[in-house]
């Protein structure tokens, strides 16, 4: 399945794991500044038209700014011994050449293929490169490069960042090659050989913009694509989609499926799914349509033998998560009835999709697939060609089995279906999955917490997994604990979170310096991870790091989301100053060493945490973030996230948002803790106007404040590795400045 950019979730590229894939579904072209009509709508709110113009992303006044404050970081945190021996630490270990490449595989025994994306110092854009299994397996690190970015960009005049690669479902050497200028979500789709290694000439093109593709057959693609007025929602996300067979001229190929303006967007995908029914081997492919209302509601269709769309009976509230034996496995997130039965949210389901597509008006029978205990939470479900995993959280920890289904003896039953557990390292880390394809027998797992490094693993038809590649360790951990506690909310919830103590800490020394991250939206969870570079410059140097699983993520379900959404989102804020007192109260730290971390969502979080409680934390890295939450829906994507905070045009929920929007409550003659403010002009998902007229505002009040714009980077920050380090370097400079 295509993925569906519907959060402003952020990787830490630096930190973050090294299986993370590809977008498929990217954001808005690097002309448009604003998702709707680019005025305010401020009603009269004190400061709301400040700064406009710093909203102009390429304009030459808001650039000049942009290069001041650059250089009043750069003054600061880019120039003594520290920052010089943070960047070292850090690039030597993102450019290590023992780093555990993440891969695809094609094909299968002997003739099984292996491809990687990699960047180092010599390929700093990267390069696409492939080897046999065989070869993978034993370690080999001789590789045939298939395409050169840094050679392509440069012949080309462009900044390419690589945004990701799809092949077709049977010729697997033809691929849709997604390069994005910059970094941005926006992409430009070109068709690549992967046996000429060139581009094919007169192949698929596609001009840079935020799109949805999708292949449904080895000729035909699924887009959803900007052509026009009538085309784009007021978020910037594509309202039409076409059936585009190769050759055939794009414009003129009719619309199959149209949205609103004030959707989110409509996504396709055509998904597949091999499996025995009565002794014979069915190969199954489901054309979907997802229409997203708003970021947490959508309806769904599927496509007819006769061509149209049927829209599937379930409610606004549920997601489809898969195709396996025959039944499409979908969850929901609200109690609702579906098909004559009482269904619960955050349970797996699914149903003969192809008996209702013969018959929409058939009794329907619905089979549970997996049901969470109070502790655990559904995650996803991957396929293969021959076999279904499951992967949920227990206590926020990661878990991952096989899917059996047993079918009915019966028309009378219905299928049972069991799950075979994954034998893991360890039941303290993280599990996730790397690479599957329901073309391809073969799929990766990659397994890791706090303090261990990566393992990937290999499995296949058999359901077996082996050892692939181990990561060395990258900073000692000897002597280091992770614990976990419970912080009490005002509400009386208790809120659970990490903490993983350096060597030799005093637990009661009240100056250990400590840094919170937390992300509370979305529902996506905040789990354990390899902290990898960050234990190197934080960990080893003596300080403590703590991982918040506040409400509004995904750590316990549907419900545990619910808790934080729209008016409710006091709760999130709420549950990481309970986290902090916490940790303070406990003797490790206190306010003067404590600082908080927070990417997007989490940046928001990070400035609402500066201005409510400014005497709780000496330290706020604030990376990407949302700042203005009365004009957020006006800017790139931000009209998609209505559904999560609130509308600002609603004068109920204006009123709520206008309580914490951090632009609108700074106040002069608080004494806020100096923020370190961070984004990139190439943020084409959050507009970096959040972040640049939040500091132009406290500048002009007389407030202290660092801020650091990479030009490159999207949503991540960063594109380059050179400058992936060296905007940690600066970022923990400033933690170890404030926090020491």
């Amino acid at each position: 399945m295509a993925t569906v950019v519907l959060s402003i979730g952020v990787s830490l590229v630096v930190f973050a794991s090294c299986q993370s894939g590809p977008s498929v579904t990217v954001g808005q072209g690097r002309e448009s500044l604003d998702g709707r009509d680019g005025k305010s709508n401020a009603g009269g709110v004190a400061g709301l038209d400040s700064f406009l113009e710093l909203e102009d992303i390429y304009g030459v006044d808001a650039l000049k700014w942009v290069e001041a404050r650059n250089k009043e970081s750069e003054a600061r945190l880019g120039q003594d011994q520290l920052f010089r021996d943070i960047k070292s630490d850090v690039l030597t270990i993102i450019q290590a050449k023992d780093r555990i490449p993440s891969i695809s595989v094609r094909g299968s025994g002997k003739a099984a293929v292996v491809f990687n994306f990699w960047q180092d110092e010599k390929n700093q854009k990267g390069i696409y490169r492939s080897q046999s299994l065989t070869e993978f397996k034993m370690g080999s690190d001789v590789w045939e490069t298939i395409f050169d970015l840094d050679a392509i960009a440069k012949a080309e005049k462009e900044s390419w960042v690589y945004k990701g690669i799809e092949c077709a479902p049977n010729i697997q050497d033809r691929c849709l090659l997604y390069l994005s200028r910059g970094g941005g979500d926006a992409i430009v789709v070109r068709e690549f050989d992967l046996a000429a290694k060139d581009f094919v000439k007169g192949g698929i093109f596609l001009p840079e913009a935020k799109m949805n593709i999708d292949w449904r057959d080895d000729d035909t693609l699924w887009v959803g694509a900007p052509a026009g007025p009538g085309t784009v929602t007021e978020a910037g996300y594509p309202m039409t989609l076409k059936l585009w067979k190769r050759g055939t001229d794009l414009a003129s190929t009719p619309v199959i499926f149209k949205g609103e303006v004030t959707d989110v967007g409509v996504w396709a995908d055509t998904l597949r799914s091999t499996y025995v029914r009565d002794g014979v081997t069915v190969d199954q492919k489901v054309d979907l349509v997802s229409r997203y209302l708003t970021s947490n509601e959508g309806e769904h269709y599927v496509r007819r033998d006769d061509d149209s769309w049927e829209k599937i009976p379930l409610p606004l509230t549920s997601e489809i998560v898969g195709l396996s034996n025959g039944l499409l496995l979908f969850t929901i997130k609200k109690d609702a009835t579906v098909f004559g039965n009482s269904l619960k949210s955050g349970i797996a389901y699914a149903f003969d999709v192809e008996i209702w597509k013969k018959d929409p008006s058939a009794a329907i029978a619905v089979e549970s697939v997996f049901e969470p205990s109070a502790t655990q939470t559904f995650s996803g479900i991957s396929t293969t060609k021959e076999r279904a995993l499951i992967s949920y959280l227990d206590n926020v920890r990661g878990r991952l089995a096989f899917l059996e289904r047993v079918p009915p003896k019966n028309k009378a039953d219905i299928g049972q279906w069991k799950l075979k557990p994954v034998k893991l390292p360890s039941r303290n880390g993280s599990v996730s999955m790397g690479f599957s394809s329901s073309d391809e027998t073969n799929f990766t797992v990659f397994f890791s917490d706090f303090l261990t490094p990566y393992e990937m693993y290999l499995g296949d038809a058999s359901g077996t997994l082996s050892v692939l590649r181990s990561s060395p360790k990258r900073f000692n951990a000897l002597g280091m604990k992770v614990e976990t506690h419970y912080a009490v909310s005002k509400d009386g919830t208790k809120v659970p979170y990490f903490l993983v103590l350096p060597k030799g800490v005093n637990r009661k020394s009240g100056k250990t310096p400590t840094v919170i991250n937390a992300y509370g939206g979305f529902e996506i969870p905040s789990v354990p991870y390899y902290l990898g570079a960050q234990g190197k410059v934080w960990l080893e140097r003596g300080g403590a790091f703590v991982v918040a699983n506040i409400r509004g993520g995904g750590e316990f379900g549907p419900k545990w989301h619910r808790a934080a959404l729209k008016e409710k989102r006091q709760n999130a804020f709420d549950d990481l100053y309970a986290v902090a007192e916490h940790v303070i109260q406990s003797g490790l730290t206190s306010s003067a060493h404590l600082g908080f971390r927070g990417g997007s969502n989490g940046g928001l979080l990070a400035g609402v945490a500066m201005t409510q409680r400014p005497d709780l934390f000496n330290a706020i890295l604030c990376q990407v973030p949302l700042l203005d939450m009365l004009r957020f829906h006006k800017l790139l994507a931000g009209a998609s996230w209505v559904g999560e905070y609130g509308d600002p045009e609603i004068p109920a929920e204006r009123t709520f948002l206008e309580k914490y929007s951090p632009f609108q409550n700074l106040k002069p003659g608080v004494k806020y803790p100096e923020p370190f403010i961070t984004t990139s002009t190439r943020d084409d998902r959050v507009h970096p106007g959040h972040a640049r007229r939040m500091v132009a505002r406290m500048k002009e009040m007389g407030l202290p404040v660092l801020y650091y714009e990479n030009i490159e980077g999207g949503h991540a920050g960063a594109a380059t590795l050179e400058s992936k380090a060296a905007l940690a370097a600066r970022e923990y400079r400033y933690l170890w400045d404030r926090l020491k």
